[in-house]
C-alpha cells in the first residue's frame, strides 16, 4: 500500500510538472518581437520556432526595467542545449544543426519577476567600411541590427550614435565580446581600438 501511494504521489507530481511547461510554451515566428513575463507562479516561459539546418540565428531578450537580467537557452527537438546567454542577453551568429522544431526557455538566475520582449530572428550583418554614416530604425526594443567591418590590428576607431537609449557592442572575429558600452541616452561616442 506504501509502495502504491508513493507511485501516485509522484506520478501526480510529474503530471503536473508536465502540463505546467506545456501551458507555457507558445509559437514564436522569426523576426517577431513577443512580450513575456516571468512571475512568481511561471518562473520560466519557453517559446517553440521552426529552424532550418544551415539557419543562422540570433535571440534577444530585452528586459522591461534595466535593472533585470534575463537567461535564455535554446533547446532542439531532443532537448539538448543548442546556446545559451552568458553576460549578455543574446546570442548571435548560431547554426541550426537540423531541420526541427527549437525551444528556447527564458528565466531569471535571482528569481526576479518581471517583464520583457524576446525576439529571434536570422542574423544576416550588414558589411561596412570605416568612415561610413548609417541610418535606420529599431522597430522595438528586442531588435538588433549587426554589422562587420575589415580592420587592421592596432587601428583606432570612433563610434557614435544619436538614438536614444542606444547599446553598442563590439565582437572581435571569433565572435568573443570586445567591448560593451551599455544603454545610454543620446548622443553616444566612444573611442576604441581594434585588438585583432
Amino acid at each position: 500500500m506504501r509502495f502504491i501511494s508513493r507511485f501516485l504521489i509522484i506520478f501526480v507530481i510529474s503530471l503536473l510538472m508536465v502540463s505546467v511547461t506545456h501551458a507555457q510554451q507558445q509559437p514564436i515566428s522569426f523576426g517577431e518581437s513577443v512580450v513575456g513575463e516571468i512571475t512568481a507562479v511561471q518562473p520560466t516561459v519557453t517559446y517553440s520556432f521552426e529552424g532550418r539546418e544551415g539557419d543562422v540565428i540570433y535571440f534577444y531578450i530585452s528586459p522591461a526595467s534595466l535593472d533585470q537580467s534575463f537567461y535564455g537557452r535554446l533547446f532542439d527537438a531532443n532537448s539538448n542545449i543548442v546556446a545559451e546567454t552568458t553576460g549578455f542577453p543574446f546570442v548571435h551568429n548560431v547554426v541550426l544543426p537540423a531541420t526541427q522544431t527549437y525551444t528556447l526557455l527564458i528565466g531569471n538566475n535571482d528569481n526576479q519577476t518581471g517583464s520583457f520582449q524576446v525576439l529571434v530572428d536570422f542574423y544576416q550583418p550588414t558589411p561596412i567600411v570605416l568612415d561610413t554614416a548609417l541610418s535606420g530604425n529599431l522597430a522595438s526594443s528586442a531588435q538588433l541590427d549587426f554589422y562587420t567591418i575589415d580592420a587592421i590590428q592596432g587601428q583606432l576607431f570612433r563610434y557614435s550614435t544619436t538614438g536614444a537609449q542606444l547599446g553598442v557592442s563590439i565582437f572581435d572575429p571569433l565572435g568573443e565580446l570586445y567591448a560593451f558600452e551599455g544603454t545610454y541616452d543620446s548622443p553616444l561616442m566612444m573611442l576604441a581600438q581594434f585588438a585583432q
